[in-house]
């Protein structure tokens, strides 16, 4: 049985009973810069409760020549062979302090470079698929622009003209006294009026009727 004298209290600990005694960090410092003291402690009673022993600090913000982790080892250690259990955080510090400086500093490197790939490796594999998906949306489209625009065909006048149909451009409304021609010549220029007249499959046309504009390709020359 141990005896600890904390705050004019008397702290009994009963040393056989290992799973109660825990390692933890416990957090000081104001908002947004923490330090902490590394204790041993029961686990009943909260981390900014009353302790057993200190046994280190960690201050993960140090700069320049403040000290950022100082582990009582061999304390650690004595707490740790009775049982004590220490919690994953400060397992991490025992092993930057037993492994040392050099060594927890190549271990952040090695761990940031495989961030670094793995971050590229995804936007790589990103872009990959969305050039993929895209290339197969423009064959998609490709692919029915050819079935649309063969439907037309049927007019010798598209058949044989210099461009093909492959879509809608946009969908006006016919005005008052307009004809078809001079819609056409609007938006497509003179001589167009046979595209209009194929994709809407009408010659003539009334005030208020919705028209469709068509939205052409010029043909590849047949070498």
């Amino acid at each position: 049985m141990l005896t600890i004298f904390l705050d004019c209290q008397i702290f009994l600990i009963n040393i056989g009973t290992s799973e109660m005694v825990v390692i933890r960090l416990r957090r000081l410092g104001a908002k947004k810069r923490p330090f902490y003291h590394v204790i041993v402690a029961d686990k009943r009673f909260a981390a900014s409760g009353r302790f057993i022993e200190q046994v280190g600090i960690y201050n993960p913000i140090a700069q320049g020549k403040e000290i950022r982790l100082r582990l009582d080892l061999e304390s650690i250690n004595a707490w740790i062979a009775k049982g004590a259990q220490p919690s994953d955080r400060v397992k991490r510090l025992l092993w930057e302090a037993e492994q040392g400086e050099e060594a927890v500093l190549k271990a952040k490197a090695d761990k940031h470079e495989k961030a670094v790939a793995a971050r590229k490796a995804a936007a790589e594999a990103k872009a990959k698929a969305e050039a993929k998906e895209k290339a197969k949306d423009k064959a998609e489209e490709k692919a029915a622009s050819k079935i649309a625009s063969s439907q037309y065909d049927k007019d010798a006048r598209v058949r044989t003209g210099a461009y093909r149909i492959i879509g809608v451009a946009q969908t006006v409304t016919v005005g008052a006294g307009q004809t078809l021609e001079q819609i056409s010549t609007r938006y497509l220029g003179s001589g167009m009026e046979c595209y209009v007249e194929a994709l809407n499959g009408k010659n003539t046309v009334k005030a208020g009727q919705k028209i469709e504009i068509p939205k052409l390709e010029l043909k590849k020359k047949k070498k």
